[in-house]
């Protein structure tokens, strides 16, 4: 099941409205207007949550051996959170930012604002 997982999870999330993630559960998902969304690719996770706090807070969080790819960048960690309504993705332990494949960072927490790159 693990493998299956894995190797199924190229999913697409987009951060403005639509929850991609909750749809392949059977919740429905509205589209969001063609020209304000943005998609993270998940490429790898062993567990995937989604959690609505508030009106405010809209989580997913990826867990174990996590890779996501936001356009040519591509960041692994231990773990990722995305807040979906605030547009930030914070990045927890053996954090590797690897950007147009040339410039490799590495830290132990990132905290990333979409908008802004």
């Amino acid at each position: 099941m693990k493998q299956l997982f894995a190797s199924a999870l190229v999913v697409l999330l987009t951060f403005c409205g639509t929850d991609a993630i909750f749809a392949q559960t059977g919740i429905p998902a509205t589209s969001p207007p063609a020209d304000t969304t943005r998609t993270i690719e998940i490429i790898h996770a062993d567990r995937m949550s989604g959690k609505k706090i508030d009106s405010t807070n809209e989580l997913i969080m990826l867990v174990g051996h996590v890779e996501v790819k936001d356009g040519k960048t591509l960041f692994t960690a231990d773990s990722i959170v995305n807040n979906k309504k605030l547009r930030i993705i914070e990045a927890f332990g053996n954090v590797h930012i690897n950007d147009n494949d040339s410039i490799h960072t590495r830290s132990s927490y990132l905290i990333y604002y979409l908008d802004k790159k």
